[in-house]
């Protein structure tokens, strides 16, 4: 069982994580942002604009966990997101404060609640059964990896 503490954490650390992502791109030039990896994997623009679209998916899910009765999920194929929306023409920038927005609006979700509230469940299509706190420490994870992708990434220049 994660307790209050550990709550506050998690909270802290999803509300802070749009600034670090801004402190650490502060210096770059947009064609830094924009461009591919070493590797011809996701540049910073492609993790931005990912973790907008994402986050879009938590505020949706945890809002329905919130005000439905186990709500039923469908499982979403993002793998062609980068395609069909085009991250590789967005700008980083702008990706990024829309991920911002998101994620103030997920905070917002979360702030206060009850422990009742935190363990209301939706079902999802390929994952089972997910919890508001599930989702929320899943964001924080997700955070993590990113955080780790774009320093390495934005660490050659």
């Amino acid at each position: 069982m994660i307790d209050s503490d550990d709550i506050e954490q998690m909270l802290d650390d999803l509300r802070e994580f749009p600034g670090y992502l801004r402190e650490l791109i502060a210096g770059c030039e947009d064609a830094i942002l924009v461009r591919a990896a070493p590797d011809g994997g996701w540049g910073a623009v492609e993790v931005f604009c990912h973790l907008r679209d994402i986050e879009e998916l938590y505020v949706e899910r945890v809002g329905r966990i919130l005000t439905e009765d186990e709500p039923f999920m469908p499982a979403v194929d993002e793998s062609l997101w980068p395609i069909e929306r085009e991250y590789d023409k967005q700008q980083p920038r702008v990706a990024l404060d829309e991920f911002a927005r998101q994620r103030s609006h997920f905070v917002e979700l979360l702030n206060d609640l009850d422990a009742p509230r935190w363990h209301r469940r939706g079902h999802h299509a390929e994952l089972g059964d997910q919890t508001v706190l599930w989702c929320a420490a899943h964001a924080a994870e997700h955070d993590a990896t990113h955080r780790r992708q774009l320093e390495e990434l934005l660490q050659h220049d």
